[in-house]
């Protein structure tokens, strides 16, 4: 199990690393970090539709939804503890 989960480590890092090269790559083709980043994005946004629709998971309840602090909106969940 701990052979696995340092694997699991290992495996996060280098997609990071890959990660960073790609964003970096996509910038500097599309002359802009603003339409780069929108891109990267929309690309994991998809990516997690979609996986959610394979796996069958169930989307949140609008009450659910509207039941989340604003603050959590802008992914700043630190800030919750200076509230």
């Amino acid at each position: 199990m701990q052979a696995l989960l340092c694997l699991l480590a290992f495996s996060a890092g280098l997609v990071l690393v890959l990660q960073v090269g790609m964003n970096s790559t996509l910038r500097a083709v599309l002359d802009s970090p603003l339409a780069a980043a929108l891109i990267s994005f929309l690309v994991g946004t998809l990516a997690l539709a979609l996986y959610m629709l394979v796996t069958r998971t169930p989307w949140p309840a609008r009450a659910q939804l509207a039941a989340v602090p604003a603050w959590c909106w802008y992914g700043a969940s630190s800030v919750r503890s200076t509230w």
